[in-house]
């Protein structure tokens, strides 16, 4: 069996990672390293997915004008081409020496470049990967992109061009080369086949015809120049060595998992408890649970882990003899404890009698306040490798899921994980401190004590009313299949794409407003923008939306209820971008209720025997936020006089008074502000509202007009971005903002609009995040029987008993309002009811 090589186009790699990875992508120097981090991310990849026994990369230095900001980084190419390993070598013909390789090499070849001239290197023996595409190429493959096979693809090229490789031949596109070399084989015998050509075809040869030899030289590839350097045996780095050079280059993303050296001690005994816990006296102490998790509703810890950060950690199994000394110590308030996103350890530890108290830091929380964005999901590994340089195993095979779970119940091998997780976490929270707000991270840890409340109670669900459902929806899906078959005039399988697609398309002739590579769009987006043209596309997309409802609702709620009735649904708040509540498992906060189908969904939530649900939701919270950040009068006083705003705007841009203004015109505002304010454009907003892109940018600029003083404000924020690298929240919170100077168009653009509405929509995740927190405070404080049970947007559910629900609502809605003094202050509405989805205004 031959030996696998690895055959690499470096300077190719680089050029073209310059161009896709954001340019602001720095060295923990502060050099640009985006071309660097392009050429390491594709080796690596390769690495794990191939494992070389020979390697060679290709440098190329010479003869090009090189951007100021990628020469830097070619210097430095070869150095970090031997830190993964490789053998480099350099030349003037990269490409050329690529073939020469790769025909050298013999069978089992991987060619790593974005060159599209090592298509026709391609053969059964012989793979290229397209790095910035993550393509792997075979024959099949080359033949399928190409449409010719890969000894073709040169003389496709030729035909074609490449970008500034190959210039191409006017008057040829892609299909037309394909089709000239299908029928004759090459390019030679198609220009000796000359006179038989079509007539256009023939006219573009005959202008380019001095030309295509030095076309065809540039698009084939030689492969038989002399070799610089035989093909050296792959020498895997040394872990240790390897992200040691990745971490001083700052790619934290792609370190490589070591075994940290923390010294793990097993306290099996009060005693030796006793003993770690006088060393630890005087320190925050950071702890890590091991969570078992073969279903949510039935988890556990193994054991925690204490650590002061000091490379040493102690670890207690949940079933020894020293467990009730550290339960009666993780009660302690004066005994300071952090550690890394601590709600669900503190949910699971509560179920098992252990209420943790005297948390006074937080990793997860301290990386949210000082990356949101870059450092998300602010999961433990994410935030070590940034922060640290430490690469950890992945949360998923900590907690002891899937086919490790055995592994990991090991008495040494969970102690080791704990400890270096524990210790990690005090690292952290350590190298963080000076960055974070005190005030900030007092509020996040206030809020968690809420969060755990609401996790710990979960929501009641009917199963029985889940079950009648059900059986109401088949017969509806049943009545739906019919309907679409009659109007179809014949029996086709409804979940079928292309079935459908050739019923609407072809033999109905329904407009197609959307096509895929392979025919005919069928999806969503694209049947709701001709639902009027027939009556079979609505009954699709309601047969549609009753199957995701079983599918995603009945189904699958069934399973998160636990054994108390409820699902009790786990809560972040240092996860999104933004700093909005995020719930998972399940997400309480996309349970739909727009149509009477989905309301049997939100019906199936309810309040049991002598309790209610309500609702204090916020009256147009953004608008609010937005009217005290921007100062806009055009916002600030229909707000002040409680005026109908979208009425307003729709008024605005349809240019009519707005006493004429009808309800279906007020819904095209209230779509117009809420995407409009929050950066969308003409081609976006025309989508949404099924209108064409001329008549939305029309739209767009007469709103301009009536909120100026917003969209200066939205300028300013981008020019704020731009100038200190970040924007500031309402609370105070930094969120920073990069790609803002990347070459790239669409990565700019897109950090554009964020920085321009990022205030905003921070801002209002900070009011609504104080209100939770504020609306929860206050019932504990007055005894109240009400409960959070989620939040949604701008909007809070609670559970109260049903004689309290005055005390509850007055006490949640004076809460909810002061969060933060704004310009115009802040409204809420309350409704009561013993369903989700049957809740009444209070009375």
């Amino acid at each position: 069996m031959s030996e696998r090589t690895l055959v690499v186009s470096a300077t190719n790699l680089l050029a073209r990672g310059f161009l896709v990875v954001p340019t602001d992508r720095m060295s923990r120097a502060g050099t640009p390293v985006n071309g660097l981090f392009a050429v390491a991310r594709a080796v690596l990849h390769v690495v794990r997915w191939k494992q070389p026994a020979r390697a060679v990369a290709i440098v190329d230095r010479s003869g090009r004008e090189w951007p100021e900001l990628l020469l830097p980084q070619l210097e430095q190419l070869p150095g970090l081409l031997r830190s993964l390993g490789l053998t480099v070598v350099e030349s003037q013909d990269e490409p050329g020496l690529v073939a020469s390789y790769t025909r050298a090499a013999g069978d089992d070849v991987v060619i790593i470049g974005t060159d599209k001239r090592y298509a026709q290197l391609v053969s059964d023996s012989v793979w290229w990967y397209d790095a910035n595409k993550d393509a792997r190429y075979t024959p099949e493959v080359v033949s399928k992109r190409f449409g010719v096979a890969p000894a073709q693809v040169g003389d496709w090229l030729a035909l074609v061009g490449d970008d500034d490789q190959v210039p191409g031949v006017k008057g040829v596109g892609a299909k037309g080369a394909t089709q000239l070399l299908l029928a004759h084989g090459s390019l030679e015998s198609a220009l000796a086949a000359l006179p038989e050509l079509d007539t256009r075809t023939r006219k573009a040869l005959e202008a380019a015809r001095e030309e295509l030899p030095s076309h065809l030289a540039r698009a084939r590839l030689d492969r038989d120049q002399a070799l610089p350097a035989p093909l050296a045996t792959y020498a895997e780095p040394e872990p240790s060595e390897l992200n040691a050079a990745l971490d001083a280059l700052g790619f934290v993303e792609l370190l490589q998992s070591t075994s940290t050296e923390v010294r793990t001690h097993v306290c099996a005994s009060p005693h030796e408890l006793e003993a770690a816990l006088r060393a630890l006296q005087s320190a925050t102490v950071a702890i890590s649970a091991l969570i078992e998790d073969d279903d949510a509703r039935h988890e556990t810890v193994e054991g925690i882990a204490l650590s002061a950060g000091g490379g040493e950690g102690w670890y207690v199994p949940a079933k020894s003899a020293a467990w009730p000394t550290l339960a009666a110590w993780l009660q302690d308030p004066a005994r300071p404890k952090s550690g890394h996103d601590l709600v669900a350890s503190r949910v699971v530890l509560q179920r098992m009698g252990v209420h943790v108290q005297g948390v006074v830091a937080d990793s997860a929380y301290a990386s949210h306040l000082t990356q949101p964005s870059g450092w998300a999901p602010h999961d433990l590994p994410t935030v070590a490798r940034h922060v640290l340089g430490r690469s950890l195993a992945d949360d998923d095979a900590v907690r002891g899921t899937g086919g490790d779970r055995k592994a990991w119940r090991k008495l040494e091998r969970a102690a080791a994980t704990a400890c270096e997780r524990a210790d990690t976490s005090a690292l952290i929270t350590k190298a963080l401190a000076h960055e974070v707000d005190a005030e900030l991270l007092r509020e996040y840890l206030a809020l968690a004590e809420t969060l755990v409340r609401m996790e710990r109670t979960g929501m009641t669900v009917d199963l029985a009313h889940l079950d009648r459902t059900e059986v109401t929806f088949a017969a509806i899906e049943r009545e739906l299949e019919a309907n679409i078959e009659a109007l179809a005039g014949r029996a086709f399988n409804i979940n079928s794409s292309a079935q459908l697609g050739k019923v609407l398309f072809e033999e109905l002739k329904l407009p197609v407003v959307l096509r895929t590579k392979t025919g005919f769009s069928t999806a969503n987006e694209a049947l709701e923008r001709i639902e009027h043209a027939h009556p079979i596309i609505e009954h699709v997309l309601r047969w549609r939306r009753l199957r995701r409802l079983r599918d995603s609702w009945m189904i699958a709620l069934r399973r998160c209820v636990h054994e108390d009735g409820r699902v009790h649904s786990r809560f972040h708040h240092a996860r999104s971008f933004s700093g909005e509540l995020v719930n998972t498992n399940p997400d309480l906060g996309r349970v739909p209720g727009k149509t009477p189908e989905m309301a049997e969904i939100r019906r199936a939530f309810v309040a049991p025997p002598g309790r209610s649900l309500m609702s204090v939701d916020f009256s147009q919270l953004g608008l609010y936020v937005l009217a005290h950040l921007s100062k806009d009068p055009a916002l600030v006083e229909p707000l002040r006089t409680r005026a109908d705003v979208h009425r307003l705007t729709a008024a605005a841009v349809l240019e009519k008074p707005p006493e004429l203004v009808t309800e279906e015109e007020r819904q095209l505002g209230k779509v117009i502000n809420f995407a409009t304010f929050a950066g969308q454009g003409a081609s976006a907003l025309a989508l949404q509202l099924g209108i064409p892109a001329a008549e939305a940018k029309l739209y767009i600029e007469r709103f301009d007009r009536r909120y100026a003083g917003v969209r200066a404000f939205q300028d300013e924020q981008l020019r704020l971005a731009k100038e200190r690298g970040y924007l500031v929240t309402i609370a105070g919170r930094r969120w920073p903002i990069g790609g803002l100077e990347s070459l790239d168009s669409k990565l700019r653009s897109y950090a554009e609009r964020l920085a321009r509405r990022g205030t905003h929509e921070g801002s209002v995740a900070d009011v609504a995040r104080r209100a939770l927190l504020d609306a929860d405070r206050a019932l504990r404080d007055a005894g109240s029987s009400a409960v959070p049970l989620v939040e949604v947007v701008d909007e809070i559910l609670f559970e109260v008993d049903s004689h309290d629900v005055a005390q509850a609502s007055k006490l949640c809605a004076d809460a909810m309002t002061r969060a933060f003094a704004l310009e115009v202050p802040l409204v809420v509405g309350i409704e009561v009811g013993q369903t989700w989805a049957d809740l009444e205004p209070l009375r």
